[in-house]
């Protein structure tokens, strides 16, 4: 009896075994379905893929991703941590092996990123300046620290590294504030006077500015106030209604002006179609369509130098993005037809690796404006708001002053695609463009390249955007309108 007993009670573990091993074998099946998905998004979808491949052979071990995945997903279950999970699979587990795989490849794009339900994360982190209370004045080429917390210490040369010095006006006059540009953060750094070290605190530069309009017009006497709050339009909705009928009114509002003040702040970008579109406004260019089509083409001379990725997955992702952000049909159509070439195609290609960019940015030759275009920027003004700048530097790079804090930087590579995996649901963003080796990136001085971005000429805090627009402007009345 007891024998008989024993053998059943073999036989129920047995069972157990079985099928908590054909349970384990489910959950990883559906997790490395996942991590070879994301491995052909990658290589099929991400424009910089042969180039890093070049530099040193990529060796993406999916077994070794499942391990980790396998360890992270015990460890969080133990400490309870499963909130983010979905058809089994805990979201962040997953992540932290993709994110240490793209981590350990050392790629510098602004666009390269992997989101959760909770959050997006980006694998280049972004060079972001801080403030402090030490303001300096220049005199015959050196600094001297004029303002400091430090009575003791005014007075005394600056030795330390000259790019840590911002431009910046206080008191309505050009000072110059110690202001590291870092990635990560910190509460102190060292300042350098008269080749002595002293150990200052400083803080994150805070960009709180959240005016979602997305072009919004305000005149005064002596200057034209442009709000562009976002170029991620879709064509046909209220949105693109609302931005053509207002760039509409430019050309007359402007007429007279002595500063056109362009607000690109949290402006995160979006098509290409209305940064161009607004440039021409400005420049009165789309009196006519040929006057319109001839400026795009000269704008269009940005990208010379630009590298496209053409694929199946590409060319699908975009049609179902299409569908899902309600583009026009005529979109819709266009982007299913080129799906199906690149289906039925079934090859992978760049487009572009002949171009070569001139040393030297383009410069327009039409009729320029009188008016002087103050550009505000902060840390959120990305991608194609920071190619917005670019072309406004080609219509006249002498007339323009930027305002604000450093802009993101996210602008060597475009067009990003989210793929979203097909278990955990995790998004991953690669871009099918790459604009690195194009003239806009290459003959700016003031861009300072990926994750820097665009560098101000005069650099603000929170708290003296309208102080510093007054100081450039001399109107008491757009300050008085405009809540900076």
């Amino acid at each position: 009896m007891k024998k008989k007993i024993y053998l059943i009670f073999l036989i129920i573990l047995c069972c157990l075994c079985i099928t908590g091993c054909e349970k384990s074998q489910d959950k990883n099946s559906i997790v490395m379905e996942d991590i070879n998905a994301f491995r052909n998004y990658f290589e099929n979808g991400y424009v910089f893929y042969d180039e890093i491949n070049r530099k040193a052979t990529i060796n993406f071990d999916s077994k070794k991703i499942l391990r980790e995945y396998n360890k992270n997903f015990t460890w969080r279950k133990k400490k309870g941590l499963e909130k983010n999970c979905i058809n089994g699979i805990n979201q962040d587990a997953l992540l932290v092996p993709l994110w240490n795989f793209l981590y350990d490849l050392d790629i510098k794009d602004g666009h390269l990123g992997i989101r959760t339900f909770e959050r997006n994360w980006k694998l280049s982190k972004q060079e972001s300046v801080y403030s402090s209370e030490y303001f300096f004045e220049k005199k015959n080429g050196n600094y001297y620290l004029l303002e400091s917390p430090q009575k003791n210490l005014i007075g005394k040369k600056y030795t330390g590294n000259i790019s840590d010095l911002k431009k910046i006006i206080k008191n309505n006059q050009e000072l110059y504030f110690f202001g590291p540009s870092l990635t990560d953060g910190k509460e102190y750094e060292i300042l350098a006077l008269e080749r002595k070290n002293y150990k200052v605190p400083i803080s994150l530069i805070d960009s709180a500015f959240n005016d979602k309009a997305i072009l919004r017009l305000v005149e005064t006497d002596d200057s034209l106030y442009i709000r562009a709050g976002s170029f991620n339009i879709i064509k046909g909705s209220d949105e693109e209604q609302l931005f053509m009928r207002e760039i509409n009114k430019i050309p007359a509002l402007e007429q007279g002006k002595k500063y056109i003040v362009l607000d690109l702040r949290g402006n995160s970008g979006g098509y290409t179609y209305y940064p161009k579109e607004l440039v021409a406004a400005i420049y009165n260019r789309r009196k006519s369509e040929k006057q319109r089509e001839d400026l795009w083409r000269f704008l269009n001379k940005a990208d010379m130098g630009c590298v496209e990725l053409q694929s199946s997955i590409i060319a699908q992702k975009k049609y179902e993005t299409n569908i899902k952000n309600h583009q026009s049909d005529e979109i819709i159509e266009s982007s299913r037809l080129e799906a199906e070439n690149q289906k039925n195609n079934n090859k992978r290609y760049y487009i572009g690796l002949e171009n070569i960019a001139p040393n030297k940015l383009p410069q327009d030759t039409g009729q320029r404006i009188d008016a002087t275009l103050v550009i505000l920027i902060d840390y959120y003004t990305a991608s194609n708001a920071e190619h917005c700048i670019g072309y406004l530097y080609m219509m006249n790079k002498n007339n323009i002053i930027l305002v604000g804090q450093n802009s993101s930087g996210t602008l060597i590579s475009g067009n990003p695609i989210q793929y979203e995996l097909p278990n955990s649901k995790l998004i991953v963003s690669f871009a099918s463009t790459s604009y690195k080796n194009t003239v806009l990136l290459q003959c700016i001085e003031q861009w300072k390249g990926e994750t820097y971005g665009f560098y101000p000429d005069y650099w603000c805090t929170e708290t003296n955007v309208s102080e510093t627009v007054g100081f450039i402007t001399h109107d008491k009345k757009l300050i008085e309108q405009i809540d900076f």
